[in-house]
Formats: structure tokens, sequence, C-alpha cells
């Protein structure tokens, strides 16, 4: 009525945060990926991988937490999903201990 525009979703500020967490969930999901077809080409295909037995399993434990913890962190508060991981961890070695 004044002249003024109305404000449109396209002119919101950037949301730097979201984009930034969406990029490290894609790229976890992605290394992910990579790691499990690697693990399944060495499991099925016979590929050796160079350096030391058993990196690529770590790799793909590894990976895949990232990607839970960073999907996870989409939904819910960060600090919570971090708490969370942090006492599963120590359950589980202090259950390993035992």
């Amino acid at each position: 009525m004044n002249g003024s525009r109305a404000e449109t979703p396209s002119a919101t500020p950037l949301d730097v945060g979201g984009q930034l967490n969406r990029f490290f969930l894609w790229l976890t999901s992605g290394l992910a990926l990579a790691a499990l077809v690697l693990v399944l080409l060495q499991m099925f295909a016979g590929l050796q991988v160079p350096g030391k037995p058993g990196w690529p399993e770590a790799a793909l434990l590894c990976l895949a937490t990232f990607a839970t913890v960073a999907n996870l962190g989409r939904q819910l508060p960060l600090q919570n999903v971090l708490l969370a991981a942090v006492i599963i961890a120590c359950l589980g070695s202090a259950a390993h201990l035992l």
C-alpha cells in the first residue's frame, strides 16, 4: 500500500548453519556409502586394499556414526544428540571391559 514490497520466502536471509549441516550430512552419507562399497568389494570380490587389515571396516563404522549423528542433529538439538552418543560410547566401553 505504501509502495513497499511484500516479503517473499526467497527474500529471507540465508540459513548458513542449516546449509552447512545439510552439506555435512550429504558428505558423511556419501563417504559412508563409498566405505560400504569398499567393504563389500573386499568381502565378495576379494579386493586387496593397501595398508593395515581392517581399516575399511573401521572407516565404515566411523563414517556411519558421523552420518547418524549429523542426521539426528537436524531433528534434535545437537547437544542432546552428542550427550546421548557419549553415554552410549561409555556404556559400550564399560560392557567391553567386563
